[in-house]
């Protein structure tokens, strides 16, 4: 019985874009939250608690004290219910994934065939000039309102694809996520770690090209592409600083959002406060897209202070050897797809909880 709950927790996995209370309720809701109910009946095997789990639990009750505080402030009581439920799902799910590290796995492979064949179905539809259907995977309401399309990466027969993400950026997250997790399986899945490659390459996402720059510098241990990645990462940062343009020239206008993503960070002083001001929607501009811009609207510097030391701890309680690349992903995350709702932090965890005292890798 056990199994199935949990296949069908990986089951509502498969279509993070798609919320089914947006398409019958009008709600956007991630599907992922309405196995929580169900996940109630796994509590009571896993009454132990785990070592890795000892931080998600502060984690939820400090997210459950400031659904208190947002009652009494008048913010946004929603989105800190959110995150209250969000880490009362990993709690559960965390100690699922290691009960069941063969579902975890199964899950992880079929899931990302998936979005290899939906990329490839994707990238058809673009080219045809069906774009409506390129992101019919997605009914998130600020990009319907929007008008969202994918956009091209350069020039066609090259575009952005998102797989079945909402944007390539969360795409690209994700795939760092694959690339860290196929790499510490060994040579089984380097045909999965290639394919992984590939489609970070081609990505457009500047998200996945920053990855794979510290990747090279902080894991690889090739001094000749060490020294290289170096070498690329502080001629951007010169010509960042020195001539924007030019860069902008070089790389066809693909900066811009880098840049952008930079004037935010400027007035981060501004939203500063020793426990927060209350969290808006990254998703609709009310905040920028960097987790420290959220953090510190919402929770104060204090309290993302908090949050980043249960984070660690968390990192800290896994025993594997593998781990160290996994920080990377986290990183760059923090940058441009900084809220800790969206589904990659969880799928991060999922793959640090399935190689936690996994003696075979």
């Amino acid at each position: 019985m056990n199994r199935y709950i949990v296949s069908l927790y990986y089951i509502l996995l498969l279509l993070p874009a798609l919320s089914l209370t947006q398409f019958f309720l009008g709600i956007y809701l991630q599907n992922r939250l309405l196995w929580f109910p169900l996940g109630i009946f796994l509590v009571g095997k896993y009454r132990r608690l785990q070592s890795f789990n000892s931080p998600i639990l502060f984690l939820v009750l400090f997210f459950t004290l400031y659904c208190y505080l947002a009652l009494v402030n008048g913010w946004n009581i929603q989105i800190y219910l959110g995150y209250a439920l969000t880490f009362s799902l990993l709690l559960v799910s965390n100690s699922m994934v290691f009960a069941y590290k063969d579902l975890f796995l199964s899950f992880f492979k079929a899931f990302f065939v998936l979005n290899v064949c939906y990329v490839l179905l994707q990238l058809i539809f673009l080219n045809a000039g069906l774009s409506s259907f390129a992101i019919a995977h997605t009914n998130l309401p600020a990009q319907i309102n929007d008008g969202y399309t994918i956009p091209v990466f350069i020039q066609a027969p090259f575009f952005r694809y998102t797989g079945l993400f909402n944007e390539s950026s969360p795409f690209a997250f994700y795939l760092c996520i694959c690339f860290c997790f196929f790499t510490s399986l060994g040579i089984k899945y380097e045909l999965y770690k290639k394919v992984t490659l590939v489609l970070l390459l081609f990505s457009g996402a500047k998200f996945a090209y920053l990855f794979l720059l510290l990747y090279m510098v902080i894991i690889v241990r090739s001094k000749i592409l060490q020294i290289l990645s170096i070498v690329i990462l502080v001629g951007v940062i010169y010509l960042f600083i020195s001539d924007f343009n030019y860069l902008m020239e070089l790389t066809a206008g693909e900066m811009a959002s880098f840049d952008g993503r930079f004037r935010e960070l400027e007035g981060i002083d501004s939203r500063f406060s020793l426990w927060g001001n209350g969290l808006g929607k990254s998703s609709t501009g009310e905040v920028p897209l960097d987790m420290y811009s959220i953090l510190l609207a919402g929770f104060g510097g204090c309290g993302m202070i908090v949050i980043f030391i249960l984070i660690i701890g968390f990192y800290i309680s896994i025993k594997s050897r593998h781990k160290k690349a996994f920080i990377l992903p986290f990183v760059v995350g923090t940058l441009s797809c900084g809220s800790l709702l969206i589904v990659q932090y969880s799928l991060l965890s999922y793959c640090l909880i399935y190689l936690h005292k996994n003696e075979d890798y």
